[in-house]
């Protein structure tokens, strides 16, 4: 089994910077905020959850209205936490059996990348972490380039 590397820090910290550099050394890097939005849009278990939560609307046309998602999770804090125990094991499952497939079962390391690494249970499923700082200007700065 590969050694599991967590790679977490805000945002704008360069998260995804580190990754690459992860990448381009030849080791597989799970991209967390990526997978969650595939299983969001497979799962149809999951869909019927947040559905519930948030409102019938929510994969009206087939696709995820994020506005109306973002509309909800703002709405009050405890709406975040909600949607987060519906979404945050299945991506753990997801990152495990990543880990398990035979390509990344045979490398001497993987890792995962997410902003919310601890909050989301996922510090037991890394054996390294590591915390990607910076000043907060700098944050701010790229995430305004950004987005």
């Amino acid at each position: 089994m590969p050694i599991k590397i967590g790679i977490t820090g805000g945002i704008g910290s360069g998260k995804s910077v580190v990754a690459r550099l992860l990448e381009i050394m030849g080791i597989p890097v799970y991209l967390s905020d990526v997978e969650a939005k595939r299983i969001i849009h497979e799962d149809l278990c999951l869909r019927g959850e947040l559905c519930a939560l948030v409102g019938d609307d929510l994969f009206a046309g087939g696709t995820l209205n994020r506005a109306m998602l973002s509309a909800y999770l703002f709405a009050d804090a405890g709406h975040a936490e909600k949607v987060n125990r519906l979404v945050h094991p299945l991506v753990k499952t997801d990152f495990r059996r990543w880990v398990s497939a035979p390509r990344n079962k045979a490398m001497k390391m993987v890792a995962i990348e997410s902003a919310i690494l601890i909050e989301a249970g996922f510090r037991s499923e890394v054996d390294v972490l590591v915390a990607v700082c910076a000043p907060r200007e700098v944050r701010l700065q790229r995430a305004m380039r950004r987005d």
